[in-house]
């Protein structure tokens, strides 16, 4: 088969960027085509932050398609970064990269993996040796990630519908091995993914029941507060442990008495916001900030105390 050339740049949606502001102009177009691999992605970086004209994105992707051999891997994974947040869609160039990099998988870390399928999913494009060579990569990596790298893994699979059943029996293997490590928020994000692709196991999900409940009953309050202000914000979760969650938050909040208990929050006033934003506000919880707040008041007004401000006694 004829060897790729790279062609014309369209913009996705057709939307048209701004033009680029002077940091990058004529001066950079005229040394597009002798950079060599940091000058380039530096390049795409700043045109996709300062956006620039489609002359400049041609330039950059004829450069790339040319040097693609010899672009470091992480730079390559940044430029495709930047011509996908950039929204230009340039498909043989993502291709061209995408031979460049089949060769280069096995220097990867988990988060090059994880980006190279977000950019090339967001450009619906599935190059088969590529994409074989990631998974090859993830099974090797599988062994030594950690828990947060594990739930993003699996959550990456989910979200794109990459259900690999070797990847997912390696990467599960692993959770398994290092269940003791795995933060509720990370035992949200793996058994959200795995029952998204229906691949938790009963057995499985006794496991990361158990290790949930673990967590719930032994982390910090400030802790339990924190994971339900995260819960909204994540793609992969598991109801009932958020569930467990909230009642343990509010179970402990309850047993609050004095200023000491009210102390355990980072911002007594963040947590007061939670509570009300759900209408789950209680009579102990206030009577709790109310001996923080009549203490606090006598605490010196410098940073590296915590009292609360006249706009907080005010609410």
């Amino acid at each position: 088969a004829a060897p790729l050339q790279p062609s014309g740049l369209s913009l996705v949606d057709g939307v048209r960027p701004p033009p680029l502001a002077s940091a990058v102009g004529a001066a950079d177009l005229a040394a597009v085509p002798s950079m060599k691999s940091g000058d380039l992605r530096k390049l795409a970086q700043a045109a996709a932050d300062e956006g620039a004209d489609p002359v400049l994105w041609a330039a950059i992707s004829s450069r790339c398609f040319e040097y693609a051999e010899r672009l470091h891997y992480w730079d390559a994974v940044l430029i495709l970064q930047a011509f996908t947040a950039a929204r230009i869609e340039d498909r043989l160039l993502f291709l061209r990269l995408s031979e460049a990099l089949s060769s280069k998988t096995s220097k990867l870390a988990p988060k090059h993996v994880l980006d190279l399928f977000a950019v090339y999913e967001a450009h619906g494009l599935r190059p088969r040796a590529l994409y074989v060579e990631l998974f090859h990569t993830l099974l090797r990596l599988s062994r030594s990630m950690y828990a947060e790298e594990l739930s993003l893994s699996l959550q990456a699979l989910a979200r794109y519908g990459l259900g690999n059943p070797t990847v997912i029996t390696h990467l599960v293997r692993t959770v398994r091995q290092q269940l003791s490590d795995f933060r509720l928020r990370y035992l949200c994000g793996v058994a959200g993914a795995l029952g998204a692709m229906h691949a938790c196991s009963p057995p499985l999900l006794a496991e990361l029941d158990a290790r949930a409940l673990l967590e719930v009953q032994t982390v910090p309050v400030q802790e339990l507060l924190d994971n339900m202000q995260a819960f909204p914000l994540m793609e992969f979760s598991w109801r009932p442990y958020e569930e467990q969650c909230l009642a343990e938050l509010l179970g402990r909040t309850r047993t609050f008495v004095s200023a000491e208990d009210m102390d355990q929050f980072v911002d007594p006033f963040e947590a007061l916001r939670f509570l009300h934003s759900r209408g789950l506000l209680h009579n102990d919880f206030l009577k709790s900030l109310c001996q923080w707040c009549l203490l606090g008041v006598h605490r010196p007004n410098v940073q590296s105390e915590r009292r609360p401000t006249a706009r907080q006694l005010i609410i």
